[in-house]
């Protein structure tokens, strides 16, 4: 049985496919929304430039790098220097070969090149530096009338209300400046009267302390003998009338707080006083100072009494 034509028509369809994307509510691209052609999207990013080629070119070197120096290479003096003319007497006669004159001719072009491209390269610097330092001008200029230029009525019915005290900005000046200013020198005067006074005083009480000073071996050795005898507070103990036995009996027993209250206060209330505390020593005590603010310095009690 022969196979019929029949059997190999294959039938297309001709309906299109439906792809459907299902797109969660969470998504950005749930809602189309149209995009500007200059926004950031994706789609803008990834699309090559036109003007994106391979490779890339040198950065330009700066022919007149100072204007001292941009002044010497427009010179013809410069230029003369860089491009000399031949000066050998092959140069002077004439070309003996075609391939000489070629190379005379290229020599004297390229010369021309030389002279034309410094030539040319500072005008348009000129050029270049004239038309940066109008539009430099310009903008100045327009910034200065925006900034100067009073403001305009919705900004003065809209702004918050300021008081005018605290548009006054500037420092006004004191009026007892000087006054304040003398009472100072008077109270740094007194200072510095003050801080001499007390160091007077300090080399004055050095001074007369400086006779009990130890500076040598021998009166260390002595002064340690002195002080380390058997019989050392025994025989000062006699020469006040009593027998002493330690420190505490030569100089007495320490003052208490209390004790300097009630010399401070008066206001002691036993019967007998006894060394310090009494009316004796206080007038003794009181005359030292007056000497001593007679005389200007510390003085010891034994030389006044």
């Amino acid at each position: 049985m022969q196979p019929t034509a029949s059997a190999f028509v294959k039938h297309f369809s001709t309906t299109t496919v439906r792809q459907v994307t299902k797109i969660p509510p969470e998504s950005p691209d749930y809602i189309n929304v149209p995009k500007a052609p200059l926004s950031q999207s994706d789609e803008v990013d990834n699309k090559p430039s036109p003007l994106e080629y391979k490779g890339h070119l040198p950065i330009p070197r700066p022919v007149f790098r100072q204007r001292n120096s941009a002044v010497r290479k427009a010179d013809p003096l410069f230029l003369q220097k860089s491009a000399p003319l031949p000066t050998s007497k092959k140069s002077q006669r004439e070309p003996l070969s075609e391939h000489e004159a070629w190379e005379r001719r290229m020599a004297a072009s390229r010369r021309k090149n030389l002279e034309e491209g410094i030539t040319q390269l500072w005008e348009r610097k000129i050029e270049t530096e004239n038309v940066r330092d109008v539009r430099n001008r310009r903008k100045v200029r327009r910034n200065t009338e925006a900034m100067n230029m009073p403001k305009r009525e919705d900004e003065v019915f809209t702004e918050a209300t300021i008081p005018a005290v605290l548009l006054e900005t500037a420092v006004s000046r004191d009026p007892l400046a000087f006054v304040t200013a003398r009472k100072s020198r008077q109270r740094t005067r007194k200072l510095v009267e003050k801080k001499s006074d007390d160091r007077q005083d300090a080399l004055q009480h050095l001074y007369m302390n400086a006779r009990s000073f130890i500076v040598d071996e021998e009166e260390l050795n002595a002064q340690i003998e002195k002080l380390f005898k058997d019989d050392y507070f025994s025989s000062v103990g006699s020469s006040t009338g009593y027998k002493a036995q330690n420190v505490w009996d030569v100089p007495g027993m320490p003052m208490s707080v209390r004790e300097m209250l009630s010399d401070v206060t008066k206001t002691d209330n036993k019967a007998v006083d006894s060394g310090i505390k009494d009316d004796g020593n206080r007038t003794k005590k009181r005359q030292k100072k007056i000497t001593e603010d007679l005389t200007g310095g510390p003085m010891d009690m034994w030389r006044i009494f």
